[in-house]
C-alpha cells in the first residue's frame, strides 16, 4: 500500500515542475491528496471484493462437498491485480485441499473455477447470480490441459505424455515422417527443423504455458543432449484466427490471440483464462509447487509438527535412555583382546547425540579390539576393527580416551 501511495505522490508532484510560478500550489496539493486517497480506497475495495469471493467459495464448498470437515482454500493468480484488472477477470480459480485434522495428512486436492458474465460487478458490488462454478480434479484438469496442448502444437500427443522435442539439421529432416516438423519465426520464415522423439516421453503437466510457447520444467527430468528443446512453440495464428476443439457436453476449448478459452455451450459464452492462473492450477494439482499457492503445503506443516513432536519425545525419554546406555557401556579402558565397544568417528557428534538418535549410521560404530601396543608405557594405543560404508576398516587410536570417543561394553 505504501509503495503505491508514494509512487502516486511522486508522479503528481513531479508533474508540477513545468507549471508557472503563479499556479495555485494549493490546488496541486489538493489534487495529489485526492488521488492518493482514491488509490487507497480502490485498494481497500479490491480487498473487500477478494474477501467476498473467498466467502462465496467457502459457501460453494460447504454446499457441494458435505464430506469435507477440514480443508484449506485460496484464490489463485491475483498477485498485483488492480481494481480495474479485477473487474475484467473472466475466470477466477480457487485451490482446495482437504486433509485429516489430526494427522494433517492430505486427502485430496481440487481446483474450482468461478466464471463471470457481463455486468457481474458494478457499483453495488458482486452479483453472484451472474457467475457459475465448476470443479476440476487432477484427472479432469489434466485431460483438459492435454487437449489444449494437442490443439495448439504441431505434433501428436500419446496418452497423457508428450515427446521430447529435438533440434535437427536440415539435411536430417524427413518430409515423409510426421514426427518431423518445422518451427517458423514471426515473419513466417523457417526458424528451425524439429523432431518429436517418442522414445522419450514426459507428462504434459511438465509444460508451463506462455503466450506463444510452452516451457518444459526441465529441472524435473535429466538429459544430456544439447539438441533437446525446452521451449515448444505453439502453432502461429493471426489475431482473427481461432482454434477450436469440442471437449465434452458442456464446453469447447478455444485458442485465440494467445489466450486459453472455454466456451460454455449452455450459456453460449466464451471466457478466457489467464495463462498465469492456468500454470498455477497445473503446478498445484500436479504437486509441483504448493508454495505458489499457499506458501507452505499442509504436508510440510505436518512433517514439521511431527518432527518437533519426535524431538520432544526423545528429550522426555533421555534420562531413561541415558541410564540404559550407562548400564551397557563404560568409559573405563580395557586391555582385553576381543573386547567390543563403540567409537565416535564423526567428531561433530557426541554420546548425547547417540542417545537422542541424532546420528547417521556411520557417525558412531561398533568396534572390536584386535591389538594393543605399548600397553605398559604411559601412552598405549589400540588397534581396532570396525565397519563403515559396508567395508571393514582398521585404525590405531590412543588408549587414553581424553576426548571421550570410546566406550567399552561392560
Amino acid at each position: 500500500m505504501k509503495r503505491i501511495i508514494y509512487f502516486t505522490l511522486f508522479i503528481i508532484l513531479s508533474s508540477s515542475v513545468g507549471l508557472s510560478q503563479n499556479d495555485d500550489k494549493g490546488k496541486i496539493k489538493e489534487a495529489a491528496i485526492d488521488l492518493v486517497f482514491g488509490a487507497a480506497e480502490a485498494a481497500i475495495q479490491l480487498q473487500l471484493y477478494i474477501e467476498d469471493l473467498e466467502l462465496q467459495a467457502t459457501n460453494y464448498i460447504l454446499a457441494t462437498r458435505p464430506d469435507l470437515t477440514s480443508f484449506r482454500v485460496k484464490l489463485m493468480g491475483i498477485d498485483n491485480t488492480s481494481l480495474l484488472d479485477f473487474s475484467n477477470v473472466e475466470v477466477f480459480c480457487f485451490a482446495l485441499v482437504s486433509y485429516d485434522k489430526n494427522s494433517l495428512e492430505e486427502i485430496d486436492r481440487n481446483v474450482f473455477m468461478l466464471t463471470t458474465s457481463k455486468g457481474w460487478i458494478n457499483e453495488n458490488g458482486i452479483e453472484f447470480e451472474k457467475t457459475t462454478w465448476k470443479t476440476y480434479d487432477n484427472l479432469f484438469f489434466n485431460e483438459l490441459y492435454r487437449e489444449f496442448v494437442d490443439l495448439v502444437t504441431p505434433f501428436e500427443i500419446q496418452g497423457e505424455n508428450i515427446p521430447l522435442i529435438k533440434r535437427v539439421e536440415e539435411s536430417e529432416f524427413d518430409f515423409n515422417d510426421p514426427n518431423y516438423f518445422i518451427t517458423y519465426n514471426k515473419r513466417g520464415g523457417i526458424k528451425e527443423f524439429n523432431y518429436a522423439d517418442y522414445s522419450q516421453l514426459y507428462p504434459i503437466s511438465m509444460l508451463l504455458t506462455e503466450r506463444t510457447k510452452f516451457k518444459l520444467l526441465d529441472k524435473y527430468i535429466s538429459y544430456n543432449d544439447n539438441s533437446i528443446i525446452t521451449e515448444i512453440h505453439m502453432i502461429k495464428r493471426g489475431g482473427d484466427d481461432y482454434l477450436v476443439r469440442d471437449f465434452d457436453d458442456e464446453i469447447k476449448i478455444v485458442y485465440n490471440e494467445k489466450r486459453f478459452g472455454l466456451y460454455n455451450k449452455k450459456t453460449q459464452e466464451l471466457t478466457k483464462l489467464d495463462l498465469y492462473v492456468l500454470n498455477k492450477a497445473n503446478m498445484f494439482l500436479n504437486k509441483f509447487s504448493d508454495e505458489a499457492v499457499f506458501g507452505k503445503s499442509i504436508e510440510e506443516t505436518a512433517e514439521k509438527q511431527s518432527s518437533e513432536a519426535r524431538e520432544i519425545q526423545l528429550r522426555q525419554d533421555y534420562e531413561e535412555n541415558l541410564n540404559a546406555f550407562n548400564a551397557l557401556y563404560t568409559q573405563e579402558l580395557s586391555f582385553e583382546i576381543g573386547k567390543k565397544g563403540l567409537i565416535i568417528l564423526n567428531k561433530s557428534k557426541s554420546w548425547e547425540d547417540y542417545i537422542l538418535q541424532n546420528v547417521d549410521e556411520d557417525d558412531i560404530v561398533e568396534f572390536e579390539l584386535i591389538k594393543i601396543k605399548d600397553e605398559k608405557s604411559s601412552k598405549p594405543v589400540y588397534r581396532i576393527r570396525f565397519e563403515r560404508d559396508g567395508l571393514t576398516e582398521e585404525k590405531w587410536v590412543r588408549a587414553n580416551n581424553d576426548d571421550d570417543e570410546i566406550r567399552f561394553e561392560i
